[in-house]
């Protein structure tokens, strides 16, 4: 069975994005179909400025990666607090300081908040931005 996966423009702006995503993706023969407004409209029960329709997409259990890539960053030296509940916070060009409810500080240059879609949360602070969602792409010359 082919896995599909439609993955549209929230916003039209993100439309050259989109195009240049498709082009890539081309370019590396991967399965991709890029869909207009027009294509959208017609197909599907919602409106969206554009999107890519792609075939073949890996399917993995989020929990089980999750983990590993923590257990990656672990070994290189990066610091996790699990189940931490972070209650203030200073942020500076250099430095952070998280506060924790049971009274501890995390001083930090660099801090990845792993919480999923929850994190879109920080970005009502205008010293974070979130850089991208997690994805993997595994492309070997001649396989198609």
């Amino acid at each position: 069975m082919i896995r599909k996966s439609l993955y549209y423009a929230s916003n039209p702006m993100d439309v050259s994005k989109f195009k240049e995503e498709y082009r890539n993706l081309k370019t590396c023969n991967f399965p991709v179909k890029y869909y207009t407004e027009k294509e959208i409209n017609r197909k599907f029960s919602f409106p969206k400025a554009g999107a890519l329709v792609t075939d073949n997409d890996a399917e993995i259990n989020p929990y089980k990666h999750a983990h590993l890539l923590i257990e990656k960053a672990v070994s290189k030296g990066i610091r996790v607090y699990a189940k931490t509940k972070i209650n203030g916070k200073i942020l500076k060009e250099n430095q952070t300081q998280l506060f924790t409810e049971t009274g501890h500080t995390v001083h930090a240059q660099t801090v990845i908040f792993a919480t999923g879609y929850e994190a879109q949360e920080e970005v009502k602070d205008k010293n974070a931005v979130i850089l991208s969602s997690y994805a993997i792409a595994n492309w070997r010359k001649g396989i198609q």
